[in-house]
């Protein structure tokens, strides 16, 4: 297990209004802190979310990719509960095909994100933005030359919901694919 023997937990509170950028920001910040004896090039920074199971060799097939030299990757998800409708399911199945391209699946979610910390400081970050942080992260790291895997071992299992707190985030895609 890549993780064997870490299992230090450390709990942020925080007042003031933030954007999700920057409250993921805030969380590398902090873990960048507590690993500060570790050098970025090789530290990689594992994202996920509160509704969302990562599965048992999550975080070895990140390691692996980066092993093979990605500096980023974008792993797969898998919902826990399928869109309610027929409609909706083709619509959900027509996004995921539309989104592939010849190197992967092609999908980015901050549920499943791994970022070296030497890419992730060295394109500003998350940044101060309201929604699709993670895929501004992922652009940049594209355009600054980094090397960006896609990579469908390396799944988790989200939440299927169709109301969410992130305006154009995955529920609000569920939600939109349900309108008849």
């Amino acid at each position: 297990h890549a993780l064997a023997g870490h299992r230090r937990v450390v709990v942020l509170g925080n007042d003031a209004e933030l954007t999700i950028g920057e409250v993921r920001d805030l969380g590398v910040d902090s873990v960048r802190t507590l690993l500060s004896a570790h050098p970025a090039e090789r530290t990689l920074l594992l994202h996920t979310d509160a509704d969302t199971v990562v599965t048992p060799r999550w975080a070895s097939e990140h390691l692996a990719r980066c092993a093979e030299g990605a500096h980023a990757v974008a792993g797969a998800a898998r919902l826990s509960s399928p869109p309610t409708s027929r409609l909706a399911r083709i619509r959900y199945r027509d996004v995921l095909e539309r989104a592939r391209r010849p190197e992967g699946h092609g999908n980015v979610y901050g549920a499943n994100l791994g970022v070296r910390a030497d890419a992730f400081e060295a394109v500003g970050g998350f940044g101060a933005v309201a929604h699709g942080e993670d895929h501004g992260l992922w652009r940049r790291l594209d355009a600054g030359g980094f090397r960006v895997r896609y990579d469908s071992a390396a799944t988790v299992i989200t939440s299927g919901r169709v109301v969410g707190r992130a305006p154009s985030g995955l529920a609000a895609l569920l939600a939109s694919l349900a309108v008849e």
